[in-house]
């Protein structure tokens, strides 16, 4: 049987893209900066050797796949664990037909005990289930990750208030079955003319959708934004989006709270684990989705939430097509999730993806099926629940909305201006100095700011205010700026030069940022 699965402590290394071999040497780019050296960044990577093949038995199909998972950055905690895991078991009890894929985003304060426990335990699991009920695989396949979670409470660890998803593929020959527990995603790409196009095989389940927003509210639970719950603004559930249509900025999703209480804030509907969480609805029952591979398929994509915090599925599908090895592909969307996530925040969250590209021995693969009407639900429930989802899964494009759970009070504290009263806010009774500039010097500024998000809900007049007031202040090489603990009274735009911020924690000072 072969077996990949992701371990701590355990790290290929990749030459950076576009060529090259690994070191210190840091990496900027127009958009943003990059804390860590080429050589850290390696070192938070995980991810398989060379593509790897794996034919589906007799079908003359083969999966040629890779993976990979990048260890977050935090600043606050550069040493935090990777909460994402994966599994990977080639020719699943014995058989050559057989395998399985997953990736598993923990989150919590023991999130990667929980989702280290899910990748440890699912494939045992789901053989008892698989032996148990012979005859009913969807049944099986529900019900391992039903035991697993209950299995979970009764573990050393704490999984009250942390928990993890789960997205998983299990094919036997070309017909495969996805099942779906939290944000994490699934999707594959097919070829339509001269484009390869992204359709999704699973529905985030978050509080954005009606279906999952109404159960949870009918186990107990209320559904509001932080800022709702505190009374920031007034309540409503204005929350119907065309998934997929554009990118969550708003950065206040709804959550899940226990009546009365500022707990437990999920940003999802269904996990394994968050025990606490489970008493008003968020669950551990997969949503299944089965699938025969079409002739049109390319590859099929795995990934956590990091990977689509700031990518659509088509987004994802655009970058891969450029690549035929799939661990190059994994390499490009990973760097690209990565980059995304340092030009928007000062972190970035843990990213992992499996791609699988399907190639077909002469031309030929599973049996040609037409797209419009071809997936195959298996969701348990109602019948109103099962129809809510059929009209998002298997559509084009960006289906699934990502969850800015990052997004939200902290930053809109320090904007004071959300997006939705900036355009409102009359900034005209400002006092203070203003300072005139060149158009060069405006050209300058502007260039540096374009891609901060304390500036992009700002109108082009509120903008002007603020240049306006801006003044140039020239500083020596080791000159401290501002220290830690100073009120934060200014705003700095670096024109030239470089800069270092370091952190003092525990009596021991880290750099967590350089810039040149």
């Amino acid at each position: 049987m072969g077996c990949a699965s992701s371990s701590p402590g355990k790290a290929a290394r990749l030459p950076p893209p576009g060529g090259g071999g690994g070191g210190s040497t840091q990496q900027t780019d127009e958009d943003g900066y990059n804390p860590l050296t080429q050589e850290e960044i390696h070192s938070r990577i995980q991810c398989s050797e060379r593509a790897l093949l794996f034919p589906l038995g007799k079908t003359g199909v083969t999966l040629r796949y890779a993976y990979l998972s990048q260890r977050g950055y935090y600043p606050d905690d550069l040493y935090k664990a990777n909460q994402d895991a994966f599994k990977i078991v080639e020719r699943f009890n014995g058989r050559d037909d057989q395998i399985f894929l997953g990736v598993f985003d923990g989150h919590g304060s023991d999130g990667h005990s929980c989702s280290y426990f899910v990748r440890d335990s699912i494939e045992a699991e789901l053989k008892r289930q698989m032996a148990k009920y012979p005859n009913d695989f969807e049944r099986a396949y529900r019900l391992a990750f039903e035991t697993v979670n209950l299995r979970m409470h009764d573990q050393y660890f704490d999984d009250s208030m942390s928990g993890t998803t789960a997205i998983t593929a299990f094919f036997t020959g070309t017909t495969f079955t996805v099942a779906n527990i939290g944000d994490s995603r699934a999707m594959v790409g097919e070829k339509k003319g001269k484009r390869v196009i992204a359709y999704s095989l699973s529905i985030d389940q978050t509080p954005y959708r009606a279906d999952e927003r109404e159960r949870v509210k009918a186990a107990g639970a209320v559904v509001m934004s932080c800022d709702q719950l505190e009374g920031v603004v007034p309540y409503h559930e204005n929350w119907g989006v065309s998934l997929g249509e554009e990118l969550d900025n708003g950065g206040d999703p709804p959550r899940v709270w226990a009546p009365g209480k500022s707990f437990p804030g999920c940003a999802f509907t269904r996990s394994i684990g968050d025990s606490v969480a489970e008493s008003i609805g968020v669950y551990s029952e997969p949503e299944l989705l089965r699938k025969e591979l079409a002739d049109g398929d390319q590859f099929l994509v795995l990934a956590s939430d990091g990977v689509w915090e700031f990518l659509t599925n088509q987004s994802v599908a655009d970058i891969i097509t450029k690549f035929d090895d799939p661990l190059d592909g994994c390499r490009a969307v990973v760097a690209e999730s990565y980059r995304l996530w340092l030009q928007y925040e000062v972190r970035t969250d843990d990213i992992t993806m499996i791609l699988a590209f399907v190639d077909r021995a002469n031309g030929q693969s599973g049996r040609e099926q037409p797209r419009s009407g071809s997936l195959s639900t298996l969701r348990h429930g109602s019948p109103d629940q099962m129809s809510a989802g059929l009209g998002v899964v298997g559509r084009a494009g960006g289906e699934n909305r990502p969850v800015r759970r990052a997004l939200s009070k902290e930053k809109k504290s320090q904007m004071s201006i959300s997006s939705t009263s900036a355009e409102a806010e009359d900034l005209s009774d400002w006092v203070m100095e203003t300072i005139p500039k060149t158009r060069a010097e405006l050209a300058r500024i502007k260039g540096a700011v374009k891609t901060n998000f304390l500036f992009q809900h700002l109108n082009e007049a509120q903008q002007q205010l603020v240049f306006d007031v801006m003044k140039r202040v020239e500083v020596s090489r080791g000159d401290v700026v501002i220290r830690q603990g100073d009120p934060g009274d200014w705003f700095y735009v670096v024109d030239s030069g470089e800069f270092s911020v370091w952190m003092s924690q525990n009596g021991k000072e880290h750099q967590i940022l350089r810039y040149a």
